[in-house]
């Protein structure tokens, strides 16, 4: 079973490796080697305690006139290309990092072109990435008449209009010369491919400095779909999926297949198996719950997402989806969890201990918040016992506690990776991504709309792809995963 994605990085020291793999992939810590050309130890597996859903492996770019860099590449290649190695043990996809040169320097060196054919030959994803663009860019800056007196001045950082330079509209002089420049290196890369026969490897130029970090989700779903095409037959682009943490719409489309894969294998088992035996949907739930979660890949050390409070906030919210003639205010359930339930975890033992004597019943699990949020007694007991069939009020509970849950995490996300609070996740982040979803269009929205979903088509088919693709249409529709 394939648990991390095996990544190389190609470049020279100073192509900006480093700060492409921490910003790509979320970590803080990725040292590439800085020693002479080639000798950095390409089959090191380099790991990170706040990202381990992938392994990374460095190489020193190739200088001029330094085949034995060039050999030692192609070694790992081969070796790691091998059919008859496990896949988990497979070179996964390489960028080839190139510092974007400035005007009239050497866009690729002999190894880089060797490089582009000995991946291209052993089937591994590339993507040529030409680094530090705003560097580049700020080159031309200084060339420019208009605006190397000026350079230091924020609104022309900015390239917004200002009376210091020569003159005062925006320059986009520079800016045009930056992109033929750019245009004339990807010439060169088309013209390389011709000549060692290949088909012109998918480029992109980077940069992480702000205002300049555009191009990092395109860079994620490059990678992506080259990997798709690459491994067809095996599901690593959903590891990938999980590993980066740049591209939130990619996330998201590999939790909805992973949910929506546990609905069809439940319909399956419910469809063939004894009814003693029978998938029960608060299994499924749990299941779901958990995949989603490691699918986000968010750094949880004290498991606020996968904590019972948790759960049963969201088993809150949809259970009015059982019966679609309820129409209890949807808008009210969240600003009751928020104001009185998420931001004071754990909750009140006093409150807990009236629940389980309320309902002792039920199951433990279930009991501890039910009164506090208001979750009957019935739909505890339906929960518990209802099998995961293809029937209309368990696709809507299914869909819907599927659907809050990843439109929540899509807010929580954003907090989530914003530096100050280092990935990690806490019961303030998570009320604050509650009070983000609860002001989106999406929360008044999203349950009628699966009610009319499973409506329209009669309780939905049992062709896991129809399920599936009316799914990922509600995510995208509320912009979820794009188009």
């Amino acid at each position: 079973m394939v648990s991390r994605f095996r990544i190389l990085t190609v470049g020279r020291a100073g192509a900006g490796k480093s700060s492409l793999i921490n910003r790509v992939f979320n970590v803080e810590d990725a040292k590439v080697s800085d020693s002479k050309p080639g000798e950095a130890e390409i089959d090191l597996e380099i790991t990170f305690k706040t990202n381990k859903l992938f392994v990374l492996h460095d190489s020193k770019g190739f200088e001029p006139s330094k085949a034995d860099t060039f050999h030692v590449v192609e070694q790992f290649i081969r070796n790691r290309s091998n059919k008859n190695l496990q896949l988990k043990d497979r070179l996964h996809a390489a960028w080839l990092c190139i510092r974007t040169p400035f005007s009239g320097a050497r866009v690729l060196e002999t190894g880089d072109e060797n490089f582009l054919r000995i991946a291209h030959d052993h089937n591994i994803p590339v993507v040529v990435v030409f680094t530090q663009y705003d560097t580049f860019v700020t080159w031309f800056e200084e060339q420019c008449d208009n605006c190397k007196s000026c350079l230091e001045c924020e609104k022309c950082m900015n390239l917004e209009t200002c009376e210091r330079r020569n003159s005062s509209e925006t320059c986009e002089i520079c800016r045009k010369a930056a992109k033929d420049a750019y245009d004339e290196h990807i010439k060169s890369l088309e013209d390389a491919a011709t000549r060692l026969r290949i088909p012109t490897p998918e480029h992109i130029n980077i940069s992480v400095r702000d205002g300049y970090t555009d191009n990092i989700v395109p860079l994620v779903d490059r990678t992506e779909k080259l990997v798709e095409k690459h491994l067809p037959e095996d599901d690593v682009w959903f590891l990938w999926a999980l590993a980066q943490m740049a591209s939130l719409p990619l996330k998201i489309r590999a939790c909805a297949d992973q949910a929506m894969t546990h609905y069809s294998r439940a319909l399956i088992a419910a469809g063939s198996t004894p009814a003693v035996g029978r998938p029960l949907l608060f299994h499924r739930l749990v299941e779901v719950h958990e995949d989603i979660i490691t699918c986000m890949n968010v750094q949880d050390p004290d498991n606020v997402l996968r904590s019972t409070e948790f759960r049963h906030v969201l088993l809150h919210v949809v259970q009015h989806m059982r019966n679609k003639e309820d129409t209890k205010s949807y808008a009210s359930v969240i600003t009751a969890t928020k104001a009185e339930y998420l931001p004071s975890s754990p909750l009140d033992i006093e409150k807990i201990t009236q629940v389980v004597q309320l309902f002792a019943t039920a199951s433990a699990a279930l009991a501890q918040p039910a009164a506090i949020l208001g979750l009957s007694f019935s739909f505890f007991k339906w929960i518990l016992d209802a099998v995961c069939a293809n029937v209309p009020e368990v696709q809507r509970v299914f869909i819907s506690y599927t659907v809050d849950l990843m439109l929540v995490l899509r807010e929580l996300f954003d907090f989530t990776l914003q530096r100050q609070w280092a990935g990690r996740v806490t019961w303030r982040d998570l009320g604050e991504a509650w009070a983000a979803y609860h002001r989106t269009p999406s929360q008044a929205r999203v349950h009628s709309e699966i009610t009319e979903l499973v409506k329209k088509h009669e309780g939905l088919s049992a062709d896991s792809n129809a399920i599936h693709e009316s799914v990922v249409e509600l995510l995208r529709k509320h912009q979820a995963i794009d188009t």
